[in-house]
């Protein structure tokens, strides 16, 4: 449980509620017995049929036909799961490789955020306007805060308020891939895209001369232009929000994409508009500073209680952690199944190893016959390495089939790269056969250091 609550994601459901549970111990245990009857008693069974016919087939070791077929199969099984797990592992983990090259549209470094709520009872429109201006107005006055900015909800992070309106741009007609018109829309104060790092394509920021008095504007993303001004210049469009004749804006700026949602996740068109124009009672502030983000959060902290005692902030983060926490979840997953395909991997080489070890030692005194009849060592390795490649190969071919339809379900998971992804199964594939190499290497010595003459005698 604290292995687990070292990589766990922030968001795991109940995790306060894990704990050892009884039923989990007992029904590991009862598993556990019943393979370990299983693994003694199918040997038991089959030494007790036929042991003179056995004895007499096995005067030089030869292990009986049945006996090493079942080991054959039990360890191509033991592969084949392994294969599943490993191939399904690698998909993840390259998943995240993938996710963790994914521009986010803004500059994430050196910078901390923080929720405000304020309580509706005590402050109406205009006292929330002045305190977050007063608010802005300090923090910019903090030694070492290089700019500051507000939203109504930051990109991947989980606080604040996000959601879509209606939206209709004038000139636009609905499309068939656009039939319900509609846009994320957000409160944004004067330097919030600098703050942010978010680039200004065409037009102008938000200004702090756009309040409640001046003429209503919006800023655009990327992904709006395309969808609803192709082919026209965005700036100087109007929208409206929710109904046609509704609240209407003039489009003065453009910016550009960034992954708001998910890293791998779509974006959406977008629309900002001053929040003194549309006052909303909770923003989530964003800093820049050239020093430790952190020791800004604890400055941040004191300016609010200049302000007003009462308030506090929430939801304080940088924002390198606040991305990273976007992909918990996919890290969570791919290190559980990491961890589980390792050690199945591990099982399949020890138990290629221990069904090897057991196949020569029965066929020990068949080697020496081989050897004393001329066969070199390299004959000698060839057939301990495909005494330990067989399985291994059938287990490869059951496995990659198996993962083809165990991937099925991951697709969910996986971003930039394929179920049939080639590289996967090359490092898989080069896995086992680097293992096998290793087993065969191993078996092959012990058997290289037998004593012909000994074994010839033996065997009368």
């Amino acid at each position: 449980i604290d292995l687990v609550a070292a990589i766990r994601p922030e968001g795991l459901p109940t995790w306060n509620r894990l704990t050892l549970d009884l039923r989990a111990v007992i029904a590991a245990v009862a598993a556990l017995m019943i393979v370990s009857l299983i693994a003694g008693v199918l040997p038991a069974f089959g030494a007790s049929r036929d042991v003179a016919g056995r004895a007499i087939r096995g005067r030089f070791g030869v292990a009986g036909e049945r006996g090493g077929r079942l080991r054959r199969t039990l360890t191509a099984a033991q592969v084949a799961l392994a294969v599943v797990l490993l191939i399904s592992a690698v998909l993840l983990v390259r998943s995240m490789i993938a996710l963790q090259q994914v521009k986010t549209g803004f500059d994430a470094h050196g910078r901390v955020a923080a929720t405000l709520e304020l309580p509706e009872a005590i402050y109406d429109k205009k006292r929330e306007v002045a305190l977050f201006t007063t608010f802005l107005d300090r923090l910019r006055a903090v030694p070492g805060v290089v700019a500051a900015g507000g939203v109504t909800a930051l990109p991947l992070n989980r606080a604040g308020v996000d959601y879509a309106v209606e939206t209709y741009v004038e000139g636009f007609a609905s499309q068939d891939n656009v039939r319900e018109p509609e846009a994320d829309f957000r409160l944004a104060t004067p330097d919030y895209f600098r703050t942010m790092g978010i680039a200004l394509t065409a037009g102008r920021e938000l200004l702090a001369s756009d309040d409640a008095q001046a003429p209503r504007v919006a800023i655009v993303n990327e992904t709006f232009v395309r969808t609803y001004a192709a082919g026209r210049d965005p700036v100087g469009l109007n929208v409206s929000i929710y109904c046609a004749d509704c609240d209407r804006f003039r489009i003065v700026g453009v910016v550009r994409d960034t992954k708001h949602h998910a890293l791998d996740g779509p974006v959406r068109p977008e629309l900002y508009v001053p929040y003194t124009q549309m006052p909303h009672g909770e923003l989530t502030f964003v800093v820049r500073t050239s020093g430790d983000p952190m020791a800004t959060a604890a400055a941040m902290r004191q300016e609010l209680i200049r302000i007003d005692p009462d308030l506090a902030l929430a939801s304080i983060a940088t924002l390198d952690d606040i991305v990273k926490r976007s992909t918990d979840d996919r890290r969570f997953n791919a290190r559980l199944l990491a961890a589980f395909s390792l050690c199945a991997l591990l099982l399949a080489a020890v138990g290629l190893y221990g069904s090897l070890s057991f196949s020569l030692g029965q066929r020990r005194q068949e080697i020496a016959v081989r050897v004393a009849l001329g066969a070199s060592r390299r004959n000698v390795w060839r057939l301990v390495l495909a005494e330990a490649a067989t399985p291994v190969a059938a287990g490869l071919a059951v496995g990659v089939c198996g993962a083809a339809l165990a991937t099925v379900w991951l697709r969910a998971m996986m971003f930039g790269v394929t179920a049939g992804d080639p590289w996967t199964y090359v490092v898989v594939v080069g896995t086992f056969a680097a293992i096998v190499l290793v087993v065969a290497t191993a078996g092959f010595r012990r058997v290289s250091t037998d004593d012909v003459s000994r074994l010839l005698t033996e065997a009368g």
